[in-house]
């Protein structure tokens, strides 16, 4: 993958929404089986992580808003 094409991805992840985010996710898992060569392998592995980090992040980020505005609690 070069450059470009990572920059793709960095611009795609940016703009997607959750639930683009899980149907590439799933998309990535229903294809994993069938990646034979080395170099493929080792970019699905980097998309992928890459895919789930931001998800992940996502949902810090609205676990913490969901802190934030909850009633009766207080911030620490």
């Amino acid at each position: 993958m070069d450059k470009s094409e990572q920059k793709a991805l960095f611009r795609w992840l940016d703009t997607a929404s959750d639930k683009e985010l899980q149907q590439r996710l799933m998309d990535l898992e229903s294809i994993s089986c069938r990646l034979t060569e080395p170099d493929v392998i080792r970019e699905f592995r980097w998309v992928k992580s890459k895919l789930l980090e931001e998800i992940d992040i996502r949902r810090q980020c609205q676990n913490r808003s969901n802190l934030l505005e909850a009633p009766g609690k207080e911030s620490r």
